[in-house]
């Protein structure tokens, strides 16, 4: 999508400025600074199907065939035009100076310079794309040539630039020697700064990936790379396939084809909206995805096989290029619209990340096309630009991260009190089929044991007595099976009151000693919840009397700031049978668990050779508004 807006609105504002036939000055030098090649720089068009010989270049150069170029930026059109490019320098230093000249593109096929002094002309140099990086006369991304001058020495150079079937466009600049080697510093140091920041956010991606397990973070690592690759152009010549000239023909299409794949992937991740609408756009989007990978399948095959497609091949590619972008484009207004009215800021920022970007290559156009003159350095547009687009995006990411976030919290949230509400209710019908059985045993049972016994006692039964005595028993077992049932203690009384009471009835009926320990000022439950902590209580002794063999137990109910600390502790066998009874997940234990998670506590149980520990820790209510 990058090179597609740069070829479109290159088409559309050529304007090639030329001044014909008039003689140019040489260019003064003599110090070690940068030089401008406006006042000297002029051009000639080659349409012969190969390059011209030098002496036929110096011969239409004498004849006014040149034309003056007042910029230090050159554009031309898709061409197979050879273009030769003439200026003239004296050294008016009392020594002889050297000077580097630097084309700033590193993607053109073969460049050749020649220096004419004295009517004798000389090869300098030739290299370009189509040749090794080794072969480069300065080992650096862009292509530079070592210009020596001697004292008061006047000489014409003439560079010959071949870049067939391609978008020429460069600026060229004149260095001093040390000069030149600041600028080279400044030139990597800021490749590093840029590759170090993107090496951050793809750390960060890595990072969030493992966090959130999208794979939306994967994929943007994927894109950062791709914009390394894009942005530093001619550095993978350099450092990764020094030996691999066709690697150069694709050295912006491929990390470009990779980062527009990537884009429309992390866009449907953006754009992503649960309404049926947004199918329609996603499908589109995946047919943009299709067609970008073929065109990278297609580029990559011409690597690997060696091969150059045909002018019309790259024609037809270029248009169905830029024709796709136009859709994607279009997807994303169309979307963002959309997602405005949802006042989704994330999507906000990914669309406003776009911006930087395109006014950059929309102000990179006019300085190439020469439609207004700047002196500002080009290299450094897009870089920043895109520092600025990946900023913006990853910020994006981070604020769907967060939102996501914020919404599985909530559907958690929510999760649970549906969960507590449900449990809730099942605890309530559970006491009040307590309470119905309870009134029910009293009320009918109870009452039918009475008559019975009346009966006996009536009769002439001779062992009317110890029947009697026996049923009178049963009565009281029916009582205390009702008084459970019912928890009239807690509906009555205090939690500690309820507890002593519930010691008390409970060592009537068994060996093992009970106390009842109590420290801090009571604090007050909802009538569910005391119901719910009786309950436990009374599961917590049952489990003890039933499974311990203890002689001795201790309940404690503490009293804290935030919460009431329960535990049951006794000096039984501990690490048989309460294993058993937890590892077979007993109904007493499922009991104190589905209680426990009702009254949000915490569960605690220990096992020992002397004996086990229960601690719940129940907080307190919370006041409400």
């Amino acid at each position: 999508m990058k090179i597609a807006f740069f070829v479109l609105f290159s088409i559309i504002f050529i304007n090639f400025n030329a001044r014909c036939g008039i003689p140019l000055p040489a260019l003064k030098v003599g110090e070690d600074k940068a030089y401008s090649l406006k006042s000297s720089l002029s051009v000639y068009r080659d349409k012969s199907k190969t390059p011209a010989k030098i002496t036929e270049i110096v011969r239409l150069k004498s004849v006014g065939a040149f034309k003056a170029s007042p910029h230090d930026v050159f554009y031309a059109e898709s061409t197979s035009d050879f273009f030769w490019f003439n200026f003239k320098l004296r050294n008016d230093s009392p020594t002889a100076k050297e000077y580097v000249l630097e084309i700033q593109n590193p993607n053109i096929d073969t460049l050749r310079l020649y220096q004419v002094s004295k009517n004798q002309a000389r090869l300098l140099a030739k290299t370009g794309d189509v040749f090794p990086f080794e072969q480069r006369p300065i080992i650096n991304n862009f292509f530079c040539f070592k210009l020596t001058l001697q004292a008061n020495e006047e000489s014409d150079f003439y560079l010959n630039v071949s870049k067939p079937n391609e978008l020429i466009s460069f600026p060229i600049y004149l260095y001093g020697s040390s000069d030149f080697l600041l600028h080279v510093r400044q030139n990597y140091g800021f490749m590093y700064f840029f590759i170090g920041v993107v090496a951050i956010f793809i750390l960060v991606s890595i990072f969030m990936f493992f966090l959130s397990n999208e794979k939306v973070h994967i994929i943007y690592c994927i894109y950062l790379i791709a914009v390394c690759l894009f942005v530093n152009s001619g550095y993978g010549f350099e450092f990764l396939w020094p030996n691999l000239p066709i690697a150069q023909n694709y050295d912006l299409v491929i990390p470009t084809a990779i980062s527009i794949i990537a884009q429309l992937r992390i866009m449907q991740n953006i754009f992503n909206h649960p309404d049926k609408k947004s199918g329609n756009y996603s499908q589109i989007i995946d047919y943009l995805i299709y067609f970008h990978l073929t065109a990278l399948g297609f580029s990559l095959y011409s690597i690997f096989t060696n091969t150059t497609p045909s002018l019309l091949t790259q024609q037809v590619g270029l248009v169905l290029v830029i024709a796709a972008c136009f859709v994607q484009f279009s997807v994303i207004i169309l979307t963002i619209f959309r997602n405005v009215s949802l006042k989704n800021t994330a999507t906000l920022l990914f669309s406003i990340s776009f911006l930087p970007f395109v006014a950059s290559v929309l102000f990179s156009i006019l300085i190439r096309t020469q439609l207004i003159d700047s002196d500002l350095n080009l290299k450094f547009f897009f870089p920043c630009a895109l520092l600025v687009e990946v900023g913006l995006v990853s910020l994006s990411l981070a604020m769907r991260y967060n939102t996501s976030q914020i919404e599985k919290a909530k559907l958690k949230l929510d999760l649970l009190e549906s969960k507590r509400n449900i449990l809730e209710k099942i605890l309530k019908a559970r006491e009040d089929e307590n309470t119905r059985l309870a009134r029910d045993l009293h009320d009918d049972l109870g009452a039918t044991l009475s008559y019975i016994k009346g009966q006996i006692l009536r009769s002439d039964y001779q062992n009317k007595g110890s029947l009697g005595e026996s049923i009178n028993g049963a009565i009281q077992d029916l009582r205390a099976i009702s008084h459970n049932l019912s928890a009239l203690d807690v509906e009555e009384n205090s939690l500690t009151h309820s507890a002593e009471a519930l010691i008390e009835r409970f060592s009537k009926n068994t060996a093992i000693n009970f106390k009842l320990i109590f420290f801090g000022e009571e604090q007050s439950f909802s009538h569910e919840k005391k119901i719910n902590i009786y309950r436990i209580m009374t599961e917590l002794i049952n489990n003890v009397i039933k499974h311990s063999e203890a002689k001795n137990a201790i309940l404690q109910l503490i009293f804290h700031k935030d919460f009431l600390s329960l535990s049951l502790e006794d000096d039984g066998i501990g690490n048989s049978k309460n294993e058993i009874e937890i590892t077979n997940n007993g109904i007493g234990l499922k009991n104190i668990y589905a209680r426990a998670e009702y009254l949000e506590a915490n569960i605690q149980i220990n096992f020992g050779a002397n004996g086990s520990q229960i601690i719940l820790e129940i907080p307190y209510e919370k006041p409400t508004n």
